[in-house]
């Protein structure tokens, strides 16, 4: 498991690292867990930029990095346009910065000076987030071609008259001939969800609601069936209550 943990001041980054450390084997991780330092934002940033094969499991960071730098989360928005949908734990000072992160899949707010048992709930609340897609995916025949796919990294699906349209994070599109009724029994129920007759949304991309519209993480904006709204509306808010 990889972590990377981000505050400007170096005993709070000891301190962190400890606590994080702490509330993992308390969750049961065993593997080998490797974790990176950082003192800014923008250093993650760089970091990942020329080391794009590093992938974090989960990213923790103080909010606050000083004047003339990114803060928590502005660091938390160019991640999301680098297309990284790692999970992200803000710890800060002052709770008017909340509202601000909407929209950017901050997991959880953590009120400075960190507690061992805030950190141990918000990791607890990472590491369900992320078993549970993980290794799970489905088969598909896309052409002459037989492709396996992440449930984790499809977006939402798309029927168009008889072809399943599967749309990844990546911008990808795979198209297939399957009734859309057994994809939707397919998909994990935890997180995906029929807004539409031709529309299955994974809500780990979604960002929010307005009007009648399901607006993802990327600005896709996809229409919600009118008889549909109010269950979409209760699946949006229980999932950001369970996962967020």
């Amino acid at each position: 498991m990889y972590l990377a943990i981000c505050d400007d001041d170096l005993n709070e980054l000891k301190e962190l690292t400890i606590k994080c450390k702490h509330a993992l084997v308390s969750a049961g991780i065993t593997s080998p867990l490797t974790i990176h330092a950082y003192q800014y934002g923008h250093a993650l940033i760089e970091h990942i930029e020329k080391n794009p094969q590093i992938q974090y499991d989960i990213i923790m960071m103080d909010n606050d990095f000083g004047e003339n730098t990114l803060n928590g989360i502005e660091t938390t928005k160019k991640l999301r346009e680098m297309e990284i949908t790692t999970p992200v734990i803000i710890s800060t000072s002052h709770d008017d910065y909340l509202r601000q992160g909407y929209g950017y899949g901050i997991f959880r707010y953590i009120i400075k000076p960190a507690k061992q048992e805030d950190i141990d709930e918000a990791f607890t609340a990472c590491l369900k987030y992320i078993n549970q897609l993980e290794g799970k995916e489905m088969i598909i025949k896309n052409g002459i071609d037989t492709i396996a796919i992440r449930f984790k990294e499809i977006m939402y699906f798309e029927c168009c008259a008889h072809t399943v349209i599967a749309h990844t994070k990546n911008k990808n599109e795979f198209s297939f001939i399957m009734k859309f009724e057994l994809v939707e029994k397919m998909v994990p129920q935890t997180c995906f969800m029929k807004i539409h007759k031709g529309l299955i949304v994974n809500f780990n991309y979604a960002s929010r609601m307005k009007g009648s519209d399901l607006i993802l993480n990327d600005g896709t904006i996809l229409p919600v069936a009118q008889r549909r709204r109010t269950q979409c509306l209760d699946f949006f808010r229980n999932y950001v209550k369970g996962y967020m």
